[in-house]
């Protein structure tokens, strides 16, 4: 129960008091919840994340998985938590891992161009997602994963290249280097 309180105080902002065991855990203040990138630092804790609003209906946060043991994440749909990520996810961690192999390659000529594979990107990463569907469809009726098409979302997601240039600068990186050179 107590995750989906702070889940709440994630996706609802600040426009919403929200109080566990008699402590207000969202507000505008320091240290409170009030926005989806301070709830994704209840994840990651002092970690450097980037966030990105895509629109009014779709924002991430990405960071890194100091664990290194597969891609961690966690994400709603219409402020259903789906264990299981599902299309919001998928499509967004797929063009995002394409395209920050296409950067690290560019910064690293030395790498062979099949020297970074989408997996050690992928386990290094922490995402958060939050998205606005309509009518959105679900593999079961506990919802764990979107399966409705990208093209029925109403909306596209584009990375750009500012957004990949913040994220050149998170901790990952380096590993992701690193492992590619160790091959």
């Amino acid at each position: 129960m107590k995750r989906r309180v702070y889940d709440l105080a994630g996706l609802i902002g600040d426009n919403v008091s929200i109080y566990l065991d008699g402590n207000k855990i969202s507000s505008g203040k320091p240290g409170k919840i009030s926005t989806f990138l301070k709830y994704a630092h209840y994840y990651v804790g002092d970690s450097p994340v980037i966030y990105h609003r895509f629109n009014d209906r779709y924002e991430v946060v990405v960071g890194t998985n100091a664990d290194e043991d597969g891609l961690r994440q966690i994400s709603f749909v219409n402020n259903i938590y789906t264990a299981d990520g599902g299309t919001h996810l998928s499509i967004f961690l797929d063009k995002f891992v394409r395209g920050l192999i296409e950067n690290v390659l560019k910064k690293n000529k030395e790498l062979s161009k099949d020297a970074i594979k989408p997996q050690i990107v992928k386990d290094r990463l922490f995402i958060a997602i939050n998205a606005t569907i309509p009518n959105p469809s679900f593999n079961n009726q506990t919802k764990d994963s979107l399966n409705l098409p990208m093209s029925k979302f109403g909306y596209g997601i584009e990375i750009d290249d500012a957004f990949y240039k913040k994220a050149m600068k998170l901790d990952f990186i380096q590993g992701i280097i690193e492992a590619a050179k160790a091959k």
